[in-house]
């Protein structure tokens, strides 16, 4: 049998559906400004591998409530909502999250507050606590976001 090129060359990574993410300012009844992220996927066509099965941002919804129920820091969420089509197959679905005033990705934190190993070190130890918690929690998760 001959080996081809196609052999070791890995499969294509799964198909993603496009996220769409924005901030936004809601106003309230009594005037007060809420600052919010709207997150939105989009499957088209409608997908039947979410048939039955709750959509990424149910999910993500519903791993927030078990984070924070674990005592660890999470955005605040507010709504989530799935769009089917009478068949049950997955559309749209978006989740709604308070903004965190002044919120850093982990990259753009360590540059700006952690000059050196010993800062870091700290950092991580942190961080390794958090999975600790997730874990002992029956919490499992693909990354830290």
């Amino acid at each position: 049998r001959v080996l081809t090129q196609e052999f070791f060359t890995p499969p294509e990574p799964p198909s993603r559906p496009p996220v769409f993410v924005k901030p936004q300012t809601l106003t309230l009844p009594d005037g007060m400004k809420l600052d919010v992220f709207f997150k939105q996927y989009e499957y088209a066509p409608p997908t039947w591998s979410f048939l039955g099965r709750r959509s990424k941002a149910r999910c993500e919804f519903e791993n927030y409530s078990a984070l924070d129920r674990l005592g660890l820091p999470v955005a605040g969420h507010m709504a989530c909502g799935e769009e089917r089509d009478g068949l049950g197959r997955l559309h749209r679905a978006f989740i709604v999250t308070r903004a965190v005033p002044e919120a850093q990705t982990l990259v753009e934190f360590v540059r700006r507050h952690c000059p050196d190993r010993a800062t870091r070190d700290k950092l991580l130890q942190q961080l390794a606590a958090a999975a600790r918690t997730m874990h002992a929690g029956d919490f499992f998760h693909h990354d830290f976001v």
